[in-house]
């Protein structure tokens, strides 16, 4: 970093794999350099006139990683820009040096961010997942992630409010360097409670109450290395509707160092639980005697969602080379159908990921979908075959939750298609078995519907049938009033069918159902109008 006379950062930059670097002055003076690195000591020049380009030579000196003994003093005592003399302060500006070096690295140019933003919400009592969004984006701008300016923390805290919306704010990394920040905030040495014995905790608090929204945290920091590994933090003074609600509120926010030795952000979370206003009828205490003409309508807030937005790093590119990259994980579903008999395996279900653009995945003749490059998380898939679909039966829906292994399995069951025809034909469902299926048709002239004609299904009975052998057996239906479509439930299978509309003098539409096929889709084209 690049200081002037005042000690105000006017230049910084991140020394390159040889130690070498280059820092711009915006005019000639009086300036110092000063150079940050996890694990060494900070070193300033000496102060020096600057008139042109010259070179300034810094020897570092590696820092002890074994801290010195953690004080009872700095695990009760509030440290408000920390003594430069104790453990935490050597923490705290190992952790400064990482935050400072991924603002650096989003000031530069060169770096290409794949992003996925996603927003996954749940029922807030049950923590049942309703909901998922998910969006793919690559960033070429000098921040992949912004939050609000440290100033406006300062003034207005990070939750604010407009006259139709809430925005709950996370701290990001200019968050964290800013002065605001550091002398607003006390900080202590915490304990791991359940972390890995690796990691150190440093907890931070408001120093004082403040009339806005304020953060309390963690921030995690490898014992070996003190690099710094991610911050959780929660909301102070959130005042929700529902009591308790605010102890949910909070996130994550994540970092890593790449190749280069720049410093990112790989992920963030916001938890937010969101309210809406229920109403009541009643009468008033007196009108309740009286019996008076006055209903009363009570109002009063209701939390019944939480959403959890935020956002992931998959890959970081460099001139085209990939530096850095996430580890992505697969699922593989099996799916089948029962029926009377047993389940059997689902082939050629089409299975979607909800929320996303991806294409859905078949199954294969075993009932099996693989899908692959997730990030670990919880996910809605939905589940579809084509007879469902024409039935109008809803898609089965199922939550996948992809975990830290390489692939992770689910089992879904979705309605047999004879269960999901006897519900949609109704008083026609006692025709339904083993041996029949559904005509699902349309009926259309040119590429227009034609709705509230007759239409007549016929086959040839047999004698294992009700009808005698050789009998035409015939069922009549009529189009439907809005797009010509029409239903014939309790048609034998691997038997040709016939079907003719009346009024119509073509020849009948001709199909047949295979020995396993439950549902039939056709189509049947009238004569273009004289």
């Amino acid at each position: 970093m690049l200081l002037d006379s005042a000690n105000a950062t006017v230049a910084r930059t991140l020394a390159d794999e040889h130690g070498d670097y280059a820092l711009y002055a915006p005019s000639s003076g009086r300036y110092r350099v000063r150079a940050l690195r996890i694990g060494f000591r900070p070193i300033t020049s000496e102060p020096f006139g600057l008139a042109g380009d010259t070179t300034i030579a810094l020897q570092m000196v590696d820092v002890p990683l074994d801290l010195p003994t953690v004080t009872t003093r700095e695990r009760t005592q509030c440290s408000v820009r920390p003594d430069s003399g104790l453990a935490l302060a050597t923490l705290w500006e190992d952790a400064k040096t990482a935050l400072l070096a991924a603002a650096i690295t989003r000031e530069g140019i060169g770096y290409r961010f794949d992003l996925v933003d996603h927003t996954r919400i749940y029922d807030f009592s049950t923590r049942q997942l309703l909901g998922v969004g998910l969006t793919e984006t690559a960033v070429y701008d000098t921040r992949s992630w912004a939050s609000v300016p440290p100033e406006r923390l300062r003034r207005d805290g990070y939750v604010l409010e407009s006259r139709d919306s809430t925005a709950f704010i996370a701290p990001d990394i200019e968050t964290l360097l800013s002065d605001y920040f550091v002398s607003t905030h006390c900080f202590r040495i915490g304990m791991p409670l359940g972390r890995a014995d690796s990691l150190i905790a440093v907890d931070f608090d408001p120093a004082a109450k403040s009339k806005h929204v304020e953060v309390r945290g963690t921030l995690w920091v490898e014992r070996r290395t003190h690099e710094l590994q991610s911050l959780d933090f929660s909301y102070v003074n959130l005042e929700l509707p529902v009591a308790g609600a605010d102890s949910v509120a909070g996130g994550h926010v994540g970092f890593a160092r790449l190749t280069t030795g720049a410093w990112v952000m790989t992920d963030w979370t916001i938890r937010v639980p969101v309210a809406h206003v229920a109403s009541e009828q009643g009468l008033p205490p007196a009108q309740r005697r009286a019996g008076g003409p006055i209903v009363l309508i009570h109002r009063h807030p209701v939390i019944d969602e939480l959403r959890v937005s935020g956002g992931t790093l998959r890959d970081v590119f460099q001139g085209g080379t990939l530096i850095w990259s996430r580890e992505t994980r697969s699922v593989q579903i099996h799916i089948t159908t029962g029926d009377s008999r047993a389940d059997i395996p689902a082939r050629d279900a089409a299975v979607f990921l909800v929320g996303s653009q991806r294409r859905f995945a078949l199954s294969d003749m075993t009932g099996t979908v693989t899908i692959d490059d997730l990030l670990p998380g919880a996910y809605l898939i939905e589940v579809a075959t084509r007879e469902l679909d024409v039935l109008g039966w809803a898609r089965t829906r199922a939550r996948i939750d992809v975990d830290s292994a390489a692939r992770s399995t689910a089992d879904v069951r979705v309605e047999s298609s004879l269960e999901a025809a006897r519900a949609v034909c109704l008083d026609d469902a006692k025709t339904l078995n083993g041996e029949t299926g559904v005509i699902i048709g349309s009926v259309s002239r040119g590429d227009e519907p034609v709705a509230g004609r007759v239409v007549t299904v016929s086959w040839i009975g047999d004698a294992a049938g009700a009808h005698s052998p050789g009998s035409i057996v015939t069922r009549t239906v009529r189009t439907l009033a809005s797009d010509g479509r029409f239903l014939a439930c309790g048609v034998p299978r691997n038997r040709p069918i016939e079907i003719r509309v009346a009024g119509d003098d073509a020849a009948p539409t001709a199909t047949r159902l295979a020995v396993d096929q439950v549902v039939d889709i056709v189509s049947v084209a009238l004569k273009p109008a004289p």
